[in-house]
């Protein structure tokens, strides 16, 4: 049984701000991402080492998990403090470059 990792899905409202809109949406992007590495991650990490036991899989689970929410817990608070109009577009572009999260055309690798 694989644990569960995802957070509440992120969605727009009516009133948000477009900062707040932007933040939204790479949050969302950077978690499907980091959800993404994590299932590959696990699953090479368990071909690798060759008859794993299921504590050993749960083991490897849960440092993968406790990974990906710490990344994405530091990326998150960085976008959410940065309240200045000057710093939120900067620091999201830093999250979308850092973690290629532009979107790719069909066909693409």
């Amino acid at each position: 049984m694989q644990p569960e990792i995802a957070f509440a899905p992120l969605t727009q409202t009516a009133d948000a701000s477009g900062k707040e809109a932007e933040r939204a949406v790479v949050l969302d992007l950077l978690w499907r991402k980091l959800e993404i590495i994590h299932q590959h991650e696990v699953t090479r990490t368990v071909a690798r080492l060759n008859g794993t036991s299921t504590d050993t899989r749960a083991a490897i689970e849960n440092l993968s998990i406790a990974i990906l929410r710490t990344v994405f817990s530091g990326c998150s608070a960085m976008l959410l403090d940065s309240d200045s109009d000057e710093e939120s577009p900067t620091r999201a572009r830093m999250v979308v470059e850092l973690f290629d999260l532009r979107p790719r055309e069909v066909g693409d690798g």
